[in-house]
């Protein structure tokens, strides 16, 4: 008979992405999951993408002479588990669980990760760390997975007369009643120091192009939000491209994730990190070279056939590697690999 069950254990960084890819997990891949936590928001968020009757929320702190009803021990007995998984940092109660147990255990850590590397070093035969270029190996106990960070779905189903209203409120666009025809303004997303944003800057409003800074949203020259979950997929939508200039601030991978799922033109410097995780995806211009990026963004103003051509193969790309099902698809391997 095949081995299918699941403990799950979700600590305070699990997030509505990880539980959307439990639930492929549960209907695609057949794996029989118990969700616990100990914290009410998680357990609410999970019981309205995973069956309630399968989710749990347990006090953080169990008294001695208090019967629980029913028991963390109680829970994970009756789910008869074949392997454990523990998504970011394991709360005290479940590591005191864990470090008894005899099952296999899958750690599925986050990016902004304060826990000793060692947590669970004792245990733990496989941990998920994220990476943007996936690499699955049944002999190495760490393997890089994407981490779940955008819905795909989020950024289809806008409402295109919501776009529509920003577009002109920001004067994206403008009609001139005279001559009756729409003028369309060019913008494009940074994501760099403050510093190399106004290089980047510079060059842009030579080509009469607006910038929104991502990590400076003060220096830009169009008053957005910063952008944030719930309103990337409109902010995404305006911006004709986006172009990563620092390679090593925090919100790059989830910038490229953002703008693949929209569609937006992604310029990245010619480095393998990006080549291999966009492959086709992207312009891509020599570091720090501005001449480049000016040459990239003629290109994407010029060359509408271009333009789609990019923006088809990011779409592959992230269905492929980034979407949901293929993160899921990925986690299943790995699960596969532990348990056989």
């Amino acid at each position: 008979m095949k081995r299918n069950r699941i403990v799950l254990f979700a600590g305070k960084q699990t997030t509505r992405h990880h539980i959307h890819c439990i639930r492929i997990l549960m209907d695609r891949f057949e794996w029989n999951v118990t969700f616990i936590t100990v914290y009410p928001v998680i357990a609410d968020l999970a019981r309205d993408i995973i069956p309630v009757d399968r989710v749990y929320l347990v006090k953080s702190f169990s008294l001695p002479f208090l019967q629980e009803a029913p028991s963390l021990i109680d829970i994970i007995m009756n789910a008869h588990p074949d392997v454990c998984i523990v998504v970011g940092c394991g709360d005290g109660r479940f590591q005191s669980f864990l470090e008894q147990t005899n099952l296999p255990i899958v750690w599925i850590r986050e990016i902004d990760f304060d826990d000793s590397e060692t947590l669970y070093s004792l245990t733990v035969q496989k941990e998920i760390r994220p990476g943007i270029i996936p690499q699955v190996s049944q002999k190495q106990p760490i393997v890089y997975i994407p981490a779940p960070m955008v819905d795909y779905q989020d950024f289809l189903d806008l409402n295109t007369d919501l776009v529509l209203e920003w577009k002109h409120d920001c004067g994206l666009i403008s009609h001139d009643t005279v001559q009756n025809t729409i003028h369309k303004k060019t913008l494009v997303a940074v994501l760099g120091t403050p510093e190399q944003d106004y290089s980047v800057k510079s060059l842009l409003t030579n080509q009469d192009i607006l910038m929104y800074s991502i990590g400076n949203p003060e220096s830009s020259d169009i008053e957005f939000p910063e952008v944030h979950e719930d309103n990337a997929p409109i902010l995404y939508e305006l911006c004709d491209a986006l172009i990563v200039v620092e390679d090593t601030h925090h919100l790059v991978q989830l910038s490229l994730m953002r703008a693949m799922a929209s569609g937006t033109v992604i310029i990245t410097p010619r480095t393998e990190t990006y080549t291999s995780a966009l492959g086709r995806g992207s312009l891509y211009y020599e570091e720090y070279s501005l001449p480049e990026i000016q040459a990239c963004l003629e290109i994407l103003q010029r060359s509408e056939h271009k333009r789609q051509e990019v923006r088809s193969a990011a779409s592959l790309m992230f269905e492929k590697r980034y979407s949901y099902s293929a993160i899921t698809r990925l986690w299943h391997t790995v699960l596969e690999y532990t348990i056989h």
